[in-house]
This record gives structure tokens, C-alpha cells and sequence, in this order.
């Protein structure tokens, strides 16, 4: 904390951090000094390639009125209302996967950004966004989490690799914030 901020109570908006899956284990280098969501610490081995950071940031308890812009229902209907239509396709990994209709590119599992969103009724809700992967560096996904039944709202990166497990990480996030969580 800076000098201001010690010895006083400090409140802010929501919480972050950063977690290796599939463990949950902390990040022993400083976030800020990550360049990758797959790096090498001091003093360990290479990560296998199942492990992976997880970012979890602006966590807060927020009822559905108080979740405005970062509801993941309606960041859907803000990117989708002016365009259209959508294709969408259920992945086997329980999101759905959208598209444009008239997407210029012949297969749009080509294109630069790959788009998910939960099924109607499920929870948590969720909307991602994730790059294509480069030669130089993994495709990373990018977006809004919400579980209605905590009133849990976060914003969440991942390798694109670990799509198919979203479920676990988005699932550990809450775990780790219950397990630090003290009853008043």
C-alpha cells in the first residue's frame, strides 16, 4: 500500500488477482512484471501445458441493477444490435460461439476474434472475446463473468487454449474468493 493508504480503511470498487490452473496456486512473480500467461518463475520448472495463469479482476458482489455496462447480457446485445445477422454454434465445451452472418471470410473459425456466450439460462453468464493466436504468442480470451446466484461479477483472461476448461477457471475464481471470504 502507499503511505497514504496505510493505517486507514481502504475501500475499493473490487478486487483482482492472478492464479495458476489447474492448481489455483499463487503467482510467486509480480503480475505487473508477466509477459506471458504461460511463464516461467524463478525457481521452477517449465509449466506443462495444461498450466496456465488465470486473471481474475474488478471482482465484486453486484445485484443485476448495479451491473450496468459489465453485465455480460448486455455487452451481447450492445456488440450485436447494429449487426447481424448471427450465426451462432454450440461448442462441446457448453458456450455458445458466434458470428456475423455475412462475415467477409469463408469459415469463421478463421477470423481474427472468436466470440462465446452462455446458453440462454445457464449461470454463470459469460461473453468472451478471443484472439487468434500469433506466431509469437498465444491467443488470449477476454471478458465478463457474472453468476446471478452469488450476485459475483468479474472480468476474466485466459489462454484461448484453455477454452475448453472456462468452467474450471471461471469456477476456481469464485471458489478462491469464497475461501478468503471472513463472516462479518
Amino acid at each position: 500500500p502507499t503511505q497514504q493508504q496505510r493505517n486507514h480503511v481502504n475501500v475499493q470498487k473490487g478486487i483482482e488477482f492472478v492464479f495458476w490452473m489447474p492448481s489455483k496456486r499463487h503467482v510467486e512473480s509480480s503480475p505487473l512484471s508477466l509477459t506471458s500467461l504461460r511463464p516461467r518463475e524463478p525457481g521452477r520448472p517449465e509449466p506443462n501445458a495444461d498450466e496456465t495463469l488465470v486473471y481474475a479482476r474488478n471482482l465484486a458482489y453486484r445485484r443485476p441493477n448495479e451491473l450496468a455496462a459489465l453485465s455480460p447480457e448486455r455487452q451481447f446485445q450492445n456488440l450485436t444490435q447494429n449487426l447481424g445477422p448471427f450465426l451462432f454454434e454450440e461448442e462441446s465445451f457448453g458456450l455458445l460461439r458466434f458470428w456475423e452472418k455475412n462475415w467477409p471470410y469463408p469459415q469463421p473459425r478463421t477470423e481474427a476474434f472468436l466470440n462465446y456466450r452462455h446458453i440462454d439460462g445457464a449461470e454463470p453468464q459469460i461473453l468472451l472475446r478471443c484472439t487468434a493466436q500469433q506466431s509469437n504468442s498465444d491467443g488470449v480470451c477476454n471478458g465478463e463473468v457474472y453468476f446471478p446466484s452469488d450476485n459475483l461479477s468479474f472480468r476474466l483472461a485466459m489462454l484461448r487454449d484453455g477454452l475448453p476448461r472456462w468452467r474450471e477457471s471461471v469456477d476456481a475464481v469464485r471458489s478462491l474468493l469464497k475461501s478468503w471470504t471472513v463472516s462479518p
